[in-house]
């Protein structure tokens, strides 16, 4: 059915990407999905006609072969004026498409994660382009991220390490610190602040 009929106006099996049928369709399924790119068709006569488009399929096959489709029960229910979409079991409605770099960020956090490396202290100097990390007896986790030379220039926490000043940041305390060092490597200052949008989605496995 849904290679052979027009459900959108698109033409016969050509779908919006935001409504495609739902894979598998039926038993044994191997049907996949094919691009069309800009151009090959005219976007503007889209217009949705599932049940209209299903039922002008149905009604040009053989009973036998409605039968297969629908069932006898519900080829006669369907003949009665129920709707086809209630009467196929593998009907699941239309949706949105998944393109092959849907989850190419979260694969890459994944990667990024498992390169993490535990450590059981703090140190200014780690291996370059690092990510350390040390958990405290307490559960606490402190994430320490190392520049091209080695040196330390932040540090995210997941707590307020019970310490006042940073009570008001975030939801449990988790803030960061940003390294400042002056001409001869010293480190001279490690302000705190909130983390931003992309610290608390890279670190959303410790907050």
């Amino acid at each position: 059915m849904f290679a052979k009929a027009d459900m959108f106006g698109l033409g016969k099996g050509v779908y919006p990407k935001s409504k495609l049928p739902a894979l598998p369709v039926h038993p044994h399924c191997l049907c996949r999905y094919a691009e069309l790119y800009e151009g090959e068709v005219d976007m503007s006569k889209e217009r949705e006609q599932i049940k209209k488009a299903g039922d002008e399929w149905l009604k040009k096959l053989p009973e036998a072969r409605k039968a297969q489709v629908l069932g006898v029960g519900g080829m006669a229910k369907w003949m009665q004026g129920e709707d086809w979409r209630k009467l196929i079991h593998s009907y699941a409605g239309m949706r949105e498409a998944e393109t092959r770099l849907s989850n190419a960020k979260e694969l890459l956090q994944k990667e990024i994660h498992r390169g993490i490396i535990r450590v059981k202290k703090v140190t200014l100097y780690a291996e370059p382009n690092s990510i350390t990390e040390v958990v405290s007896g307490k559960g606490g986790i402190t994430r320490n991220y190392y520049d091209e030379n080695g040196r330390q220039y932040k540090q995210i926490s997941n707590n307020d390490h019970n310490h006042p000043t940073y009570k008001d940041f975030g939801k449990n305390g988790e803030h960061a610190h940003d390294y400042v060092y002056d001409d001869n490597g010293k480190i001279i200052d490690r302000p705190a602040r909130e983390l931003t949008p992309e610290e608390r989605q890279f670190n959303g496995d410790i907050l």
